[in-house]
């Protein structure tokens, strides 16, 4: 799972090394594989061992034996789930001002670290990754199965949103509202507000 990040796990609360119940908590307490959809599939059928998968972390539980179609139903609806997280975690970002609204504690830990670094030009993935402590392809995989997006979008999108948030309550000029957040660049700058906003940071000013 780590390697791969997969869509989606589906485990046997039976199996030679560890049982699903332990897989299932390992995976959903680890950072780099929380947010995957797990389903347990068991012959135990009391209340308490469905409660015990669910409260392992488990998104859904099916009782052996099971349909086929059950199961693949399960697995398309939180597939589906999963795509309209990403949805409406993409409308936050290219709403603007604020924070993402999200309370993915992944998420939010990079977001902070953005904005620690707003100002930082230089700050880039590499610095990223050593403030979360995950390698590159970990976030890059972890970012695209949340938000759908690639990591140099997601940081340019969190100094975007701080842009327009700094041309609409302050009276910084457009140059120092893109130095505040990390471009040097005036041009650069604002061909990416544009790209995103369809105004330019002038006129944002004006609405």
């Amino acid at each position: 799972a780590l390697e791969i990040v997969p869509d989606i796990i589906i485990s046997d609360v039976m199996m030679p090394e560890a049982d699903g119940y332990t897989v299932c908590k390992t995976l959903k307490e680890d950072e780099r594989t929380s947010h995957i959809p797990i389903i347990i599939l068991t012959a135990k059928a009391t209340q308490e061992d469905r409660i015990q998968g669910l409260d392992m972390g488990a998104d859904a539980y099916l009782n052996k034996p099971f349909h086929r179609e059950e199961l693949e139903i399960r697995i398309e609806k939180l597939i589906e789930l999963r795509k309209q997280l990403q949805q409406r975690y993409q409308s936050d970002l290219n709403e603007a001002p604020g924070k993402v609204k999200t309370t993915d504690p992944f998420i939010q830990k990079l977001q902070e670290v953005i904005e620690d670094r707003m100002e930082d030009e230089s700050f880039g993935i590499p610095d990223l990754c050593r403030a979360v402590n995950l390698g590159r392809m970990q976030i890059h995989r972890k970012l695209k199965a949340l938000v759908g997006i690639p990591t140099t979008q997601f940081i340019q999108s969190i100094r975007l949103q701080k842009a327009y948030q700094l041309l609409k309550e302050t009276d910084l000029n457009v140059s120092e509202v893109a130095y505040k957040v990390g471009f040097s660049d005036h041009s650069y700058f604002t061909r990416l507000f544009v790209k995103k906003y369809q105004l330019t940071p002038s006129e944002i000013r004006q609405i």
